[in-house]
């Protein structure tokens, strides 16, 4: 198996294991050891662009502790010659409410690691949710302050 063959693989696992609830600090230490030091990362939602493996780790951070309860149901993946494609449904507890949303990963690597990612999904069921109670607006606050 080639190494970006391993990359990507390790890359779904480590993006489905992250996800599940808590990520305790190793989970989070597997998945951003995957990452080039200037990976892009793009979201639908605030910020729309995180750029550089420190700031990935902090926004992972942020949203782990806003949302602990976060956890990636891994439908299928696939990949391409530099690409992996993780096709996911996102589950939490936001505003006291349990909540879901579809979501797929575009991947790119370079040399083993991982240099974008750009996760396309509708972002307003999570935003209502955030912004629809005080529970929900508190985490938003977490999420936005860290």
């Amino acid at each position: 198996m080639s190494c970006c063959s391993r990359c990507k693989r390790s890359s779904a696992s480590s993006l489905q294991s992250a996800g599940r609830g808590r990520a305790p600090a190793i989970q989070l230490d597997r998945l951003v050891a995957l990452l080039d030091d200037n990976i892009i990362l793009r979201v639908p939602t605030k910020p729309p662009v995180t750029y550089g493996k420190a700031a990935a780790r902090a926004g992972f951070e942020r949203v782990f502790n806003a949302i602990p309860d976060l956890r990636g149901e891994v439908h299928r993946w696939g990949s391409g010659s530099d690409t992996v494609y993780i096709e996911m449904t996102f589950h939490a507890t936001v505003g006291g409410k349990s909540i879901s949303w579809r979501n797929v990963d575009r991947i790119l690597f370079e040399n083993g690691v991982a240099i974008e990612r750009v996760a396309y999904f509708d972002p307003s069921k999570l935003r209502r949710a955030l912004t629809g109670s005080i529970r929900g607006m508190m985490q938003y606050w977490r999420l936005r302050r860290g």
